[in-house]
């Protein structure tokens, strides 16, 4: 995915400085729709959705310290979050594909209080995370969402 992004920057970055489209009096207007693979702006039927789930999770080791929670997204929607944990946890962002049932891992973190970030989905599927609790107390996890997606499948508990 870095890759493809990295091109799309270069192309739009090429077409914006190419002397090939440059006037000395007038610059090109550029359509994003003359550029089919780069996914820059999409319109939506309906409003972006905004959801704040939270979890506890039991002291590690324990029934209930490690759990998943997965939303629907299609391919080149937009998802924003942010995961705010009370102590720190093992975090782990994935999805999986609806067509091949490929699963895609984005990030991987051991030991974290927070993370925030943003999501292009590459496909239509499930995406989530996963969450283990790594410490000897309970924790309590919020997971704020904004964007385009629903809440299915949902909250997925994983028994030790």
């Amino acid at each position: 995915m870095k890759r493809i992004v990295a091109l799309n920057l270069a192309v739009v970055a090429g077409l914006c400085l190419s002397p090939a489209w440059a006037d000395e009096d007038e610059a090109r207007d550029l359509r994003t729709s003359e550029m089919p693979h780069l996914n820059v702006e999409k319109l939506q039927d309906g409003t972006f959705s905004t959801d704040t789930l939270t979890f506890d999770l039991e002291p590690k080791g324990e029934n209930g310290s490690r759990l998943e929670y997965k939303v629907g997204v299609d391919a080149g929607d937009v998802l924003v979050y942010s995961v705010v944990a009370t102590g720190t946890v093992i975090s782990e962002f994935h999805g999986q594909s609806e067509e091949s049932k490929s699963v895609f891992f984005y990030r991987e973190q051991d030991d974290v209080g927070t993370t925030h970030g943003q999501f292009i989905s590459p496909m239509t599927g499930a995406h989530g995370w996963y969450f283990a609790n790594t410490s000897e107390e309970p924790v309590t996890v919020t997971l704020e969402l904004a964007g385009y997606y629903t809440l299915e499948p949902g909250l997925i508990e994983i028994p030790n």
